[in-house]
Parts: structure tokens; sequence; C-alpha cells
């Protein structure tokens, strides 16, 4: 009994500390301040596919395209711009 109830506790655990280190990439993502930062929380997102909502992954796109226009990086920007609008149309 002791036993269970241990690994019970443990499995949330790390339940509950996954959920919030993911929790922080879509803050992460939805940041205005530190670019790189948010660029790297939108990527985490992005790089989940599937397992994300599609509205999740078109606004991951959408917000990280926008940070490589801001930072000059066009090229980038418009490949993000067009698989956000594939996700999305």
């Amino acid at each position: 009994m002791r036993m269970a109830l241990r690994t019970l506790v443990i499995a949330l655990a790390l339940t509950l500390a996954a959920t919030g280190a993911w929790a922080d990439r879509y803050s992460d993502c939805n940041q205005i301040k530190d670019q790189d930062l948010r660029i790297r929380g939108c990527t985490q997102i992005i790089k989940r596919g599937k397992r994300e909502s599609r509205k999740n992954r078109t606004v991951a796109y959408n917000n990280r395209g926008n940070t490589y226009s801001d930072k000059g990086d066009f090229d980038r920007a418009i490949a993000d711009y067009t698989r956000a609008l594939k996700i999305n149309p």
C-alpha cells in the first residue's frame, strides 16, 4: 500500500512538472521582450507537431514569423507564415 501511494505521488509530481514546463513554452512563445526566447518557445511548440492543436501550431508559426520579421530575417518569416496558412487557411 505504501509503495503504491509513493509511486502515485511520484507520478503525479512528474506529470505536474512536465505540465509546468510546457506552460512555460507557451508563455515564452507569446511574450515580446526577448526575441530569442520567443523563437525557442515557439519552436518547442512546433516540434510537438500534431500533438499540439492546429490553433496552437498556427499561433506558434505566426509568432515565430513575426519575430523573424522583427529581426530582419524575412525568408524565415515568410516560411513560417506559409506554414501557418497551410495549417489554418
